[in-house]
């Protein structure tokens, strides 16, 4: 009932059309082709000799090898969130690429309070280094400065983090992410720990 639960769920993504290269069948023989559509039960797959579509059962396949497509982020531009759930803060992320390994990022982060003196502004700069990738994933490390306030109170901000960043097949510029590394906010918040955060972004 789950799988078909999850099955059900993810077949809007699925029903683009997407690019595989080998489908690996329970019996050991395979089969080359695209992938036209796929719902819970079959996988529509179109040959590129004959452009005939064939229905396969999801049953009867063990495993499906994506086509390797290199992507590449250079000079795009990603938006989107960094949530913290130990502290429940939400923060703005702008990521620039500089090339296809190191990315400038500027974090964003503001609290309205009922009087100024306890809003808080959190500005920082992060660079981070891909070294290494995985198929759809990007396992990075990185650090950054910045600036925390709150009414007239001011103090630095630096971080140092490690994670990885997901890029989904069906969905090329969407990116989801995790983070685990530590920061120091003196000052302002008092800060000195662990962190762990998540991440989704959409790359222009």
């Amino acid at each position: 009932m789950l799988k078909r639960l999850l099955s059900l769920l993810l077949l809007p993504l699925s029903a683009l059309v997407v690019s595989a290269e080998i489908v690996h069948l329970n019996d050991g023989s395979t089969l080359h082709g695209n992938i036209r559509g796929m719902d819970d039960q079959t996988v529509v797959l179109e040959s590129p000799l004959t452009a005939q579509e064939l229905k396969v059962e999801r049953t009867d396949i063990s495993i499906i090898e994506f086509e390797g497509n290199p992507r590449s982020l250079v000079r795009r531009l990603g938006m989107g969130l960094i949530y913290r759930p130990s502290t429940g803060e939400e923060h703005l992320s702008l990521k620039n690429w500089l090339d296809d390994t190191n990315a400038l990022e500027l974090v964003i982060r503001y609290v309205s309070k009922s009087t100024s003196s306890n809003s808080r502004f959190n500005l920082e700069g992060r660079l981070s280094h891909v070294y290494l990738t995985k198929n759809r994933f990007d396992l990075f490390v990185g650090g950054g400065l910045g600036l925390a306030s709150s009414g007239s109170e001011r103090g630095p901000i630096l971080k140092a983090f490690s994670g990885a960043e997901f890029f989904m097949v069906s969905l090329p510029d969407f990116s989801f992410g995790a983070e685990l590394g530590f920061i120091s906010r003196s000052t302002v918040d008092e800060e000195q720990s662990l962190y762990n955060a998540f991440t989704a972004r959409y790359y222009f």
